[in-house]
């Protein structure tokens, strides 16, 4: 509506580094930042020095790390299920999952995430190895910025990039470090399956990956504008600022 009538439609979000700061983004796919001024010389500094501070490991995104927890009881679910079960409050909401849902898909959760911990997929002695090797990390889904479009199949992402990388090249895929439980054991079994793929684990040093990467992918993820602003050679699979 708003491009029909010549309106500016400008979508505010973080832009994670520096995460205390946000952009308006051009549109819900965050894939242009509406420039609201040109930068002047103490912008080009404070860039700087937060570029420095990421070299050094002396800051990192806190988007990630205060939701980098696996927490299998969280205080508001009894406040949400109490108001859903006693009050109309909620009636006519389409969009909110029923209790009997989100309590079978919480509890697949916990089911999941043990099952994988028993059966051990990821490796993480010996990383990185002596060969060449293209860093894939995963990325939570559902999500907006990457589900609307055509790559937003993971699996057939990196079954692409086998496809195409030079003889001899392996690929290490990264789970994320919050999506433990959220996919079953099946998924990384189909994702060994493919040539060239190493299963790395989730807590492994991702800077330490990076570096040593000859390229570093990952659907709309944040650890690739962490390895852009780093200098290394980095790309998403969906159109991202």
């Amino acid at each position: 509506l708003c491009n029909a009538q010549g309106r500016g439609y400008f979508v505010p979000a973080t832009v994670r580094v520096p995460s205390d700061r946000f952009g308006f983004f051009t549109d819900h796919s965050q894939t242009g930042i509406h420039e609201v001024r040109k930068p002047d010389r103490s912008d080009r500094e404070a860039a700087e020095a937060i570029v420095e501070a990421l070299r050094s490991r002396a800051y990192r995104p806190y988007y990630f790390h205060i939701n980098n927890k696996i927490r299998f009881f969280r205080s508001h679910w009894l406040g949400e299920s109490v108001v859903q079960a006693f009050s109309r409050a909620t009636d006519g909401d389409e969009t909110l999952p029923t209790l009997a849902h989100r309590s079978r898909w919480r509890f697949s959760r916990i089911v999941n995430t043990y099952r994988v911990r028993w059966q051990k997929p990821f490796e993480r002695d010996g990383i990185p190895g002596t060969r060449p090797f293209v860093l894939v990390t995963m990325h939570m889904q559902p999500e907006a910025s990457i589900d609307v479009h055509r790559k937003a199949n993971q699996i057939e992402n990196i079954r692409a990039l086998s496809r195409v990388i030079p003889h001899g090249w392996e690929i290490y895929v990264k789970e994320h470090s919050n999506a433990l439980g959220f996919r079953a054991p099946r998924f990384y079994d189909e994702l060994r399956r493919v040539p060239g793929v190493r299963l790395i684990d989730p807590h492994a040093d991702t800077f330490r990956l990076m570096e040593a990467a000859r390229l570093v992918l990952s659907p709309s993820g944040t650890v690739c504008l962490e390895a852009g602003l780093l200098g290394l050679k980095a790309a998403t699979f969906a159109p991202m600022y």
